[in-house]
Order: structure tokens, then sequence, then C-alpha cells
């Protein structure tokens, strides 16, 4: 025993001073030269033990087993963010994504070195000075890719004459599903030698949060949201909205209308309430779907929000992830801006009726 606790006070007299370790200076690790890497390549070309290599030239070993698998000769030069944007040049930016809400990244660079043709500008920096400014957005299913088939103009024309009658006599009930994301890339910049970027996220995309409406000319019926929405949670959300339907408005007949995508194939399992029926839309014709309007108002509350808030969703609060933060951030609006969805006019919630129809049963 007392051996031990001599073993131990000897320990801590090895140990430097506190003041010492806080002022060490840093230790600068070797930079190996082009033409060690030559040495190093030219070696592992001829199968030479890199073990043997490593103790002549000096270098670590998984140094150079790392040189010899990329085969580089000459070392690439350090990533650093080469150009500062000004203040207006990001407003700028900001203004033409506001202008041109659906611009890809590709023609939002175009557009700006239109604009702008002295400042050049590649693809990450524009995903990065627009980190959480903006936000993705798209179906859960890719629109039918049948297009030209020969029985999709017939069955176009079935769904016209089918929504002419339906239309008319029955409660028409929307259904679809959107995707959201907040953009979440790298923040990179220089600092003081020895000193670590202050602020660096990982380079991916936040959680995703999936939202599916259902709504009337009268106004949205019911919207939940999920991290990841299935085909089971589609049957339950179908029997949820026509369980509140029967027991608002009992005895009215209802249809719900919404896309033949892999997401709604077990729409039939679900138990509607009697007087309730569900209709697919036809092949390609998902965008005449009058919910799209209901997702406009979505989009454009949490576009205004972000554009006011940008500094609360750039760092995470302790004890909470980046992508854990951002999620919650996109659960609060969601719930503040469904509740406070207007109904939709008559013209905006049939444009079936205005278009689709007439173009349907009437071709040119």
């Amino acid at each position: 025993m007392g051996e031990t606790s001599s073993t131990v006070e000897t320990f801590k007299k090895e140990q430097p001073d506190e003041h010492v370790v806080l002022n060490r200076p840093k230790r600068h690790y070797r930079t190996t030269s082009n033409e060690d890497r030559r040495k190093i390549i030219q070696c592992a070309r001829i199968g030479k033990d890199l073990v043997s290599v490593a103790k002549n030239l000096g270098i670590n070993l998984k140094t150079c087993r790392a040189i010899a698998a990329t085969d580089r000769e000459v070392a690439l030069k350090r990533g650093f963010a080469k150009r500062k944007f000004t203040d207006e040049y990001v407003k700028h930016l900001r203004f033409v994504l506001d202008e041109n809400p659906y611009f890809t990244l590709m023609q939002l660079k175009t557009r700006m070195e239109a604009d702008m043709p002295d400042i050049t500008i590649s693809i990450s920096s524009i995903d990065r000075l627009l980190d959480g400014y903006c936000y993705s957005r798209k179906k859960l299913a890719k629109p039918s890719e049948d297009q030209d088939l020969s029985g999709m103009q017939e069955d176009q024309a079935e769904y016209a004459h089918c929504l002419e009658g339906d239309g008319v006599s029955k409660l028409k009930i929307y259904i679809s599903e959107t995707n959201l994301n907040i953009w979440c890339s790298k923040s990179f910049g220089k600092f003081k030698v020895q000193m670590p970027c202050v602020r660096a996220h990982p380079s991916s995309r936040g959680a995703n949060l999936d939202v599916v409406v259902g709504t009337s000319v009268s106004g949205i019926i019911e919207y939940e949201c999920y991290p990841r929405f299935t085909t089971g949670q589609f049957v339950e959300f179908l029997e949820k909205c026509s369980r509140k339907i029967y027991l608002e408005q009992p005895g009215v007949e209802v249809v719900f209308i919404f896309a033949n995508t892999p997401i709604h194939k077990r729409a039939s399992e679900a138990k509607l309430r009697e007087g309730h029926a569900f209709k697919y839309l036809s092949p390609c014709s998902q965008f005449f779907d009058p919910i799209e309007e209901v997702f406009r108002q979505f989009n454009t509350a949490i576009k205004t929000w972000l554009s006011d808030n940008n500094t609360l969703i750039s760092s995470a609060p302790d004890g909470c992830t980046m992508k854990d933060h951002r999620y919650k951030v996109l659960r609060y609006l969601y719930d503040i801006t469904l509740q406070n969805a207007s109904p939709l006019n008559d013209v905006d919630f049939d444009p079936h009726f205005l278009t689709f129809i007439d173009s349907v049963l009437n071709p040119v």
C-alpha cells in the first residue's frame, strides 16, 4: 500500500505545471516535401517495403502508406476561403432568390455572374452564403413517367368525367404531402495561427420533415408531420380525415382525391365511413392539385421567418445537435403556419374546372 502511494506521488511530481502546459508552443508537424513524395511513390510502384522507406526518410509509416495510396507526387494545396463576399453581394444574392424561388444553385450562379461580371462565385460558395436562409421542398414521390403511353389520354378523360360528377355532388378533399429540409452546409474560415476555426458544421443536410395535408374548399381539414412518412401512416391519416368529416358533417358524400403514387398504394385498406370514397388523380395531373396553393402559403411563411431569424438557426443551443435544432425549427414553423393558413377561393381550389377538364374533353 505504501509503495502504491509513493508511486502516485512520484507521478504527480513528474506532471508539468498547468501554466506551463497552457503556454507550451504548439507542436508543428513536419510537411512531406514533393521530393520525398516522389521517392515514396517510386518505391511503392516497384514493390519495395514501405517500412524501411519510412525509416530511411524519417517519415511516419501511416503518412508513407497514405502517399503511396493516393499516388500523387505533388501535394494538393490546403483549402481555404479564397474570396470574401461583401454584404451588398450577399443581399443581392438573396434578392435574386426571393424573385426566383425555384432557381437551382447553377441558375443562381449564372444570374449572379451576369449581374456582377467582375465577381466570380462557385456553387459551393452560394450554398455556404445561403446557409440557413433557404430550405428545400420536394414531393415524396416523382410524377408519373408514363406521359407517352397510349392509355394516358383515356385515363385523363375518364377522370375528368368522374370529376365533373363528383365535383358537383360530393365534397372534394385533396390530400398531398411535401418534404421540408433547411440547408445545412459547412462554414469555414481563417483565424489566428495555432487556433481552430470558430464555427464549423458538418457538410450535410439537416433532418427531414414530411408534411401531409388534407384540404377542402372551406379550408384545411387535417394535417400531420412525420420524420419519415410511410404508407401505413397514410392509411391512418386517411381514416382520421374520414372520421373527422363524418362527425362534423354527417350524411355528406365525400370523395378523397390524391395522386396515384407508391406512398398511397394502400389506400384501399383504409376503413372509410359510409358515403366516403377515394379517387386517384389521373396520370400527369398532380400539378393541378389545389393543395399546392396551401403549400405555397406554407413556403412563404417559412421563408419570411428564416429571413428574419437567420441567426437563430446558425448555431444550435447547448446539448442539442444542429440537425435536431433545425428539425425543431421546422416543427415550430409547421405548427404556427398551417394553423393560420387561409381557405382557398373557388378559383384556386378548382383549377381542374378551369383548365384540366376543358383541355382533356375538348382537345385541340
